[in-house]
């Protein structure tokens, strides 16, 4: 199976304490966060990454190369800024797997990926999206779901609160050629465009509780 890494955003939050690369280089314990996203497809056997650059993409391929402990290591690069969901469809062209691990750059996540894509084949969802609690919903894309795990309601960072607390974790198992169906206006953004276009769908969770960490903030960066 291809993983996929999103990790083309410009990072503007973070600016003011990670300033000179992009924010999946950003340096935590003296190590890129991105190595450690790569040690997770390691150790679940994956062999092969895409990793989707746009703010300062040269900067990945400079500094990690093309083999990492054996994981090959290729590039998507965008000329222009495509969204989340542009991003991955443009990565797409170089996938060679029917599902693809889908992971969000900026956050880290501990999860058991057999039991998660196990579900996403046994209910042969297009979009499995993980899930995780938090004490601030506000800050990610918030779901509802029905008793079979259907996902019914997708809000990307909603400024109302609510009980539920679960939220999207950027971690996504999708099948290949539901990515190629994506629309192809740009840009064209996971969280806000095509999340909530598939709810009612083959578009299901799987809810964990290992630790969840986003870099996205200087706060949560520390």
């Amino acid at each position: 199976m291809d993983a996929v890494i999103l990790a083309g955003g410009l990072g503007s939050r973070l600016r003011g304490v990670v300033s000179d690369r992009p924010k999946p280089m950003a340096e935590i314990n003296r190590r890129p966060f991105i190595l450690y996203l790569f040690d997770q497809l390691i150790d679940i056997g994956l062999s092969r990454v895409v990793v989707s650059t746009g703010y300062l993409g040269d900067y990945f391929s400079r500094e990690l190369g093309t083999k990492y402990r054996g994981l090959e290591i290729c590039y998507s690069e965008e000329q222009v800024p495509l969204g989340t969901g542009g991003a991955l469809k443009l990565a797409a062209k170089q996938l060679m797997s029917d599902n693809v691990l889908v992971m969000n750059g900026d956050s880290y996540l501990e999860v058991d990926f057999v039991e998660f894509l196990s579900c996403h084949c046994r209910w042969q969802s297009e979009v499995t999206m993980a899930l995780t609690t938090v004490d601030d919903e506000t800050l990610f894309g918030r779901v509802e779901m029905d008793l079979f795990g259907r996902i019914i309601r997708f809000e990307e960072k909603c400024s109302d609160r609510r009980s539920s607390n679960l939220v999207n974790a950027g971690k996504y198992f999708i099948q290949k050629d539901t990515i190629q169906k994506m629309p192809t206006t740009y840009p064209l953004s996971l969280e806000r465009d095509w999340f909530p276009a598939l709810v009612g769908k083959k578009f299901y969770d799987y809810k964990t509780s290992g630790k969840f960490i986003d870099i996205g903030t200087p706060s949560s960066y520390q």
